[in-house]
């Protein structure tokens, strides 16, 4: 191994550590705009980030959305609160994923397939392929199958909904970033 892999390797090493032992979405968000700036230089400030229940429809999940009109990231609570309660080492790569998605989206890269494409070769660039992220990016409903079956979809979001309503606390949260520094919301 020349010193420029070796290198490259610490750093994916580095970052992929920070990552798995972020505590929070201001950690994780903070990971996302660096490797964003890393690779195109390109910085959005002040921007919300929020997270609803948004309604899986069959065998369609939505793991959020940037609202250009709000300037806002929203994430899909009930998949967070179910992959951070059932699948809770994955939770982190998961929330990186999405906010990498979506903020690529907040940036001007509005088509999806060029989208998941950056999300991949971005999470690959600094995390490395075998990081649970850059799976994710490689294809997020392959990967997110195998702790979904694909056939239990419908029952298992059924399910989800049942868990999440009782948990429920009916309050949507919100965090706003200044700058470069956002409020934590989730513990």
């Amino acid at each position: 191994m020349n010193k420029i892999q070796m290198n490259k390797n610490s750093k994916q090493v580095e970052l992929s550590n920070r990552l798995n032992s972020a505590s929070n979405v201001k950690d994780v968000f903070s990971l996302v705009k660096s490797m964003v700036m890393d690779t195109f230089a390109i910085k959005k400030d002040k921007l919300v980030i929020a997270s609803g229940d948004l309604e899986a429809s069959g065998n369609f999940v939505l793991g959020g959305f940037y609202s250009h009109n709000d300037n806002a990231i929203v994430l899909n609570k009930k998949i967070l609160d179910s992959i951070k309660r059932k699948n809770p080492e994955i939770f982190n790569s998961y929330l990186f994923h999405v906010l990498l998605h979506e903020y690529l989206h907040s940036i001007g890269f509005i088509d999806e397939i060029e989208t998941r494409k950056l999300a991949f070769l971005i999470s690959n660039k600094h995390l490395g392929f075998s990081h649970d992220a850059t799976k994710i990016a490689l294809n997020p409903g392959a990967y997110l199958k195998s702790f979904i079956p694909y056939q239990q979809k419908e029952i298992y979001f059924d399910k989800l909904l049942e868990d999440n309503d009782e948990a429920e606390d009916d309050n949507d949260e919100e965090i706003e970033e200044d700058d470069d520094s956002i409020t934590d919301y989730i513990g």
